[in-house]
């Protein structure tokens, strides 16, 4: 569950981001300002973006990781526990 938790934080501060980002661009549009510094704000948006992606990604793949060991691990506990003999040897 913890990983779950991860990936809904990391998404939301994608989706703060996103906005906050989107407010930068706004902002710039609309009032005079001095370009050195409203790009300096911007890229650092898009650092913290491209961090905060990176993290996302790496958890929705750790998330579908065990998603796949849990379906692989039910079915192995399935199969044994329709056996009716007992195990004397183990195959892979």
């Amino acid at each position: 569950m913890y990983a779950k938790q991860k990936k809904a934080s990391w998404g939301q501060e994608l989706a703060v981001l996103v906005e906050m980002t989107q407010n930068c661009i706004t902002e710039n549009a609309r009032i005079v300002q001095d370009q050195g510094e409203y790009q300096k704000r911007y890229n650092g948006l898009v650092v913290r973006y491209d961090t905060a992606k990176q993290w996302f990604d790496e958890v929705t793949e750790a998330i579908a990781a065990r998603s796949v060991k849990a379906e692989r691990l039910a079915g192995f506990i399935k199969t044994f526990e329709g056996q009716t003999a007992p195990l004397w040897d183990f195959d892979e």
